[in-house]
Formats: structure tokens, C-alpha cells, sequence
């Protein structure tokens, strides 16, 4: 009976850490914050989809120069990678902050934020490919 009782609170405290770390999100609290000011970070996510796929992000902000915002990024995703460089105004910072505030995860109004952003070659270029 011992050995049961051991072996359900085991597999409960394993479910609930491997629920605890699908919640994860794409965008911590800490990175955010520091986004907002643009102060100097780095900061690396791992995240896997449904389908096993994994996204590995470095996020690197410089610090702010000639009223920009300095952000690198690499996302690696199935082996290929890419790196970003974005120099990005006060506005368009508040602008992805209020969409990654809304949207923790990654998944919707962050995501398409970002996009449209890195796909502005006045605002961000594709360092390779």
C-alpha cells in the first residue's frame, strides 16, 4: 500500500512539473521588462510544438544608440538559422511590449508583431539565410 500511495504522488509531482514547464512563456517577465527600457540582456527560449519540431530564440538587446533600440536575435529552427538585427524606435518598442504583454506565449498578436517587423528591412535585416 506504501508503495502505491509513493508511486501516485511520484507520477502526480511528475505531471504537474511537465505541466508547469508547457506554461512556460515564449516571453519572461524578466525580458519584457528590460525590453521596455531597452537595457542591456540576453536571454535564450527553447520551445517544442505539438509535433516534436523545437525553436531555439537568442534575444540580445544593446542598449539604446542615436534613439534606437539595438536588437539582435537568432531564431534556429529544423537546423536552419537566422540572425536578425533590428534598430527599432520608442514607439514601435511600446508597440511589440504591449503585444508581447498581451500575448505571453508567442502565438498570435506577438508573433505578428514581430513579423512584420523583421520583414522591414528599414527597421530590421536578415544578417544570413
Amino acid at each position: 500500500m506504501k508503495k502505491i500511495v509513493v508511486l501516485f504522488f511520484g507520477m502526480l509531482l511528475v505531471s504537474g512539473a511537465i505541466v508547469f514547464a508547457e506554461e512556460k512563456p515564449f516571453y519572461s517577465y524578466m525580458f519584457v521588462n528590460k525590453f521596455m527600457h531597452c537595457l542591456p540582456s540576453t536571454e535564450n527560449v527553447t520551445m517544442t510544438d505539438s509535433e516534436g519540431n523545437q525553436t531555439s530564440v537568442k534575444r540580445v538587446l544593446r542598449g539604446w544608440k542615436e534613439s534606437k533600440c539595438q536588437y539582435f536575435e537568432t531564431v534556429t529552427q529544423n537546423g536552419v538559422k537566422k540572425d536578425y538585427s533590428c534598430k527599432l524606435s520608442r514607439d514601435q518598442v511600446r508597440e511589440i511590449i504591449g503585444a508581447m504583454q498581451s500575448d505571453p506565449n508567442g502565438e498570435g498578436v506577438a508573433m505578428q508583431t514581430w513579423e512584420r517587423y523583421k520583414k522591414n528591412t528599414e527597421v530590421c535585416q536578415v544578417i544570413n539565410e
